[in-house]
């Protein structure tokens, strides 16, 4: 039985530096996902079809390297909608222009998020799909409502390690469970953590509910899934070990749990980014 949907995890991208034709130069960094924000609703031969604004989200500190690496583009994959119709093809796509920041950045946390064109990728029939901000990014209030606690098992879904093939790509996805949230649904912190062993390139790993039957009594069991936030890092460990000769030397070390920044988080960043456009 498949708790993660197959289109969740074609929401799911590669993001890295490289020549967009130069396959020895890519350099797979981190994690991003799609997520679209209801705009309205058109009709098309008498069909009510909803319009989205499409956004590629990752975290800030991503972007931020990029840009202090020098990087003015970064590149994303994506895959046919069949083998029958070619191979993984990269896209580049532009941190800057005429000297305007194309992102924006949450205020505090660490979320970034950029406008994403799919005419493109529709045209040349490419692979993806979005989350939609309204249904399956639930905000921290409905996520106390829901229930939504400690020890609930989650999925990680994303590129660790830069373990992304040359010809097509597939994220991995991790299970574990929520170490410590009620701070977040209580107002007093906006991220929380996460039993889930995350490095490098979990960086913008969208974090999913697994879909639960069953629940402690008088409860109800979490049955849909849900992104209630996004991997932004670890929490390290840091101590004193000693040798077998004696000498003693600092150690920081990752301690298993995941930081991960709330659905609010990035909600706000993707208004945020609407108003800074519409002043623009």
């Amino acid at each position: 039985m498949a708790l993660v949907s197959a289109d969740f995890l074609n929401c799911v991208v590669a993001i890295g530096l490289g020549k967009q034709d130069r396959p020895s130069t890519y350099q797979w960094a981190a994690t991003g996902f799609l997520v679209g924000r209801l705009i309205g609703e058109i009709e098309e031969d008498g069909i009510p079809k909803k319009q989205y604004n499409i956004y590629l989200v990752t975290n800030r500190h991503v972007f931020a390297h990029f840009e202090d690496v020098g990087d003015e583009s970064f590149i994303v994959g994506f895959n046919p909608q069949s083998a029958e119709k070619g191979s993984l093809k990269i896209y580049s796509s532009s941190l800057a222009e005429a000297g305007e920041r194309m992102w924006t950045a949450h205020s505090d946390e660490d979320v970034a998020v950029i406008p994403l064109n799919v005419v493109l990728l529709k045209q040349e029939e490419r692979q993806f799909e979005f989350f939609r901000l309204e249904e399956n990014l639930p905000t921290s209030a409905k996520m106390k409502s829901e229930r939504v606690s400690e020890g609930d098992f989650v999925y990680m879904v994303g590129y660790p390690l830069g373990l992304v093939d040359l010809d097509w790509h597939y994220p991995i996805v991790r299970s574990g469970s929520i170490a410590r949230t009620r701070d977040m649904l209580d107002g007093r912190k906006s991220t929380f953590l996460l039993d889930v062993l995350n490095f490098p390139g979990s960086s913008g790993s969208p974090v999913v509910t697994r879909p639960e039957i069953t629940a402690v009594e008088g409860t109800q069991p979490l049955n849909k899934a849900y992104v209630i936030g996004m991997i932004c890092g670890f929490l390290p460990y840091a101590g004193v070990v000693s040798n077998e000769t004696g000498d003693t030397g600092n150690l920081v070390q990752n301690s298993g749990l995941a930081v991960c920044v709330s659905s609010d988080c990035i909600q706000q960043a993707i208004e945020d980014d609407l108003e800074r456009r519409s002043e623009i």
